[in-house]
């Protein structure tokens, strides 16, 4: 699982779009969702407060009156254009997986402050680089060489699995720099 933040809401071809950035490296998720659950996802960033509570606040009531703790929410599986997510909840050495909809997944972890992640293998089928010109002054140095940084890095913090994927993700880079 790679962990996530919410990074924005943006609009695309009338699309809202919530962009889910890793963690780990330059990857972000991008994932349609409803103008409701936008909303309810942008006034928590926000820090806004209604003086009732609007349907995620209740969900998180509920789960917490209940004696239950959410854990974690996880953008589980990517089949045919859908994601599929659910929330991880803990109760007395117990816990369940609760099917959701990414959007409210996302809403209800915002509002528990509990993580975000992601199943490597949909972060691989649908993360991109968003590559802006700002972001590549700031981050300087070629693709490859900013890739590599983060290849000795994470040899170096021994976190082996990160190495492997941004290895994979230099070949990658490589391969597709020769065959242009």
């Amino acid at each position: 699982m790679i962990e996530v933040r919410v990074a924005r809401i943006v609009v695309y071809n009338k699309d809202l779009i919530v962009l889910l950035k890793s963690t780990v490296d330059e990857k972000v998720l991008p994932i349609s969702i409803d103008p409701a659950q936008a909303q309810s996802i942008e006034l928590k960033l926000e820090g806004l407060e209604f003086p009732r509570p609007l349907t995620h606040d209740l969900m998180m009531n509920m789960v917490t009156t209940l004696g239950w703790k959410v854990e974690r929410a996880e953008i589980s599986d990517l089949v045919e254009h859908t994601f599929y997510a659910r929330l991880m909840l803990s109760r007395d050495e117990k816990t369940v997986g609760i099917d959701s909809r990414p959007s409210d997944a996302i809403a209800l972890a915002l509002r528990c402050s509990c993580p975000i992640v992601v199943e490597e293998s949909v972060m691989d089928k649908a993360g991109v680089i968003i590559q802006t010109e700002k972001s590549t002054k700031k981050s300087g140095g070629t693709r490859i060489e900013r890739l590599e940084s983060k290849l000795s890095q994470a040899v170096e913090d021994e976190r082996y699995e990160d190495a492997a994927r941004i290895r994979d993700e230099i070949k990658v880079t490589q391969h597709s720099k020769t065959s242009n």
